[in-house]
């Protein structure tokens, strides 16, 4: 599979019916703000596997930042790149910041995680461009990764602390596939 289908990408169009403890798993933080057309990436972390259309998940973070330069008109593989390295020095400069990177969710059995572009402040939608399914067995997470006009990839299995957050763990596994 080289892109998500509308199935896949149904999940990011849902509303979110419950969210556990929102005002301190989910924020917007300072310097988020998506005046105008900004281009912004939103990362949404929820409890479960995605494994069936119109399924709903447990929102248990939600983190929406500005892209530190505008997006041309490339090709949605490039453009999901660019969106995928910003989101792992976003999550560095957290964790630098803070531990757990905040907000913090919970770890569970079963993660997903959606990365998604964003176009303008209005956009409750984004383009998808990200999809990490983590399975957690024992002290270690392992996941699926696919994203947009890329095959799906393995993720090596990376271990994890009990202290721990989704976000904690999103970073290494990201962090080792880059090193």
């Amino acid at each position: 599979m080289t892109d998500f289908s509308d199935r896949e990408a149904a999940i990011v169009r849902r509303h979110i019916v419950s969210r556990k403890g929102a005002s301190t798993r989910s924020s917007r933080l300072h310097g988020d703000s998506l005046d105008g057309a900004t281009t912004a990436w939103r990362l949404r972390v929820y409890e479960g596997e995605y494994s069936k259309h119109g399924e709903v998940l447990l929102l248990m973070g939600e983190v929406t930042r500005d892209l530190p330069m505008e997006l041309g008109e490339s090709d949605s593989g490039a453009e999901a790149q660019e969106c995928m390295l910003a989101l792992v020095t976003d999550l560095r400069a957290r964790s630098n910041r803070r531990y757990p990177i905040a907000p913090f969710a919970e770890i569970s059995t079963f993660l997903t995680v959606f990365v998604e572009l964003l176009r303008s402040a209005g956009d409750v939608v984004g383009q998808p461009v990200a999809r990490l399914d983590m399975i957690r067995e024992k002290n270690r997470f392992s996941a699926g990764l696919l994203v947009a006009g890329q095959p799906r990839i393995d993720v090596e299995a990376v271990d994890f602390e009990a202290s721990d957050g989704a976000l904690d763990v999103l970073l290494k596994m990201l962090s080792h596939m880059l090193s």
